[in-house]
């Protein structure tokens, strides 16, 4: 895991990689971890300089800001409207992705690839609105890019599966 230490943005690496370091040496190995390794490198990418933190609530230790204690204070605070919001990107994604799996059978008639869409249609939109909410505290031009980068490895290795299913 320190070796995705790399993907920072070296200034970023030289504030704060040592403290990441060995947070990362206490810190079990899980895909949980890999996967806020990778946004908050992307995340840094993207905003160079600023840390997604409330400046008031961060602590000092000797004279430096240690983002590794504020991070795991930091809560997710989830609101009806949240759930408002998931629900609704659930029913809404499913509705449309069905709609289109009906089209494409209608149009080009059965294919696995279409049956797949057609089958699995619920399941996809149960994903993104559960990543809407686990990456809520990512800042808002990483979620779009998380939720996206987490489906689509979900999807292609399901993909794959079905496709080597279909050829044996």
């Amino acid at each position: 895991m320190k070796c995705l230490l790399r993907l920072y943005p070296p200034a970023w690496q030289r504030r704060y990689g040592r403290e990441l370091a060995e947070y990362l040496k206490a810190e079990p190995v899980s895909l949980h971890t890999l996967w806020d390794l990778l946004t908050g490198a992307l995340d840094a990418w993207l905003h160079p300089g600023s840390i997604p933190v409330a400046r008031e609530s961060l602590e000092i230790n000797k004279g430096e800001i240690t983002m590794i204690n504020h991070a795991k204070d930091n809560t997710i605070a989830l609101t009806k409207a949240d759930a408002l919001r998931a629900a609704g990107l659930m029913i809404g994604i499913t509705l449309v992705l069905t709609a289109v799996g009906v089209f494409l059978d209608k149009t080009f008639g059965s294919h696995p690839l279409i049956n797949v869409l057609l089958h699995t249609s619920s399941i996809f939109a149960l994903l993104v609105s559960g990543c809407y909410l686990l990456f809520k505290r990512h800042p808002l031009p990483v979620r779009p890019l998380a939720i996206l980068g987490f489906v689509a490895i979900f999807y292609s290795l399901f993909l794959t599966a079905i496709i080597v299913a279909v050829k044996t």
